[in-house]
């Protein structure tokens, strides 16, 4: 898998302010597929959905990342509170 998402039981919007103040960069990938702007025509409501995406969070995951790389962002997210 290119993504290592996860749901997070916190506010995900502090998780990533709080990795980004700890040199960690995070995103959002995922969300429903009529918030993607091609798709503007499309009235929809998915209450699953919206609910869903906004706990959903892309963790750093590439090629050359360390050990410590890991380490960092597990301890970083175990102590976010």
């Amino acid at each position: 898998n290119h993504n290592y998402v996860v749901k997070v039981k916190k506010d995900r919007n502090r998780l990533m302010n709080y990795l980004k103040e700890k040199g960690i960069s995070s995103s959002v990938h995922y969300f429903p597929i009529y918030k993607y702007p091609v798709y503007n025509y499309i009235k929809a409501s998915c209450p699953v959905a919206e609910r869903t995406w906004t706990k959903l969070l892309t963790l750093p995951l590439y090629p050359d990342m360390t050990g410590k790389d890991i380490n960092h962002v597990i301890s970083s997210i175990k102590k976010f509170k």
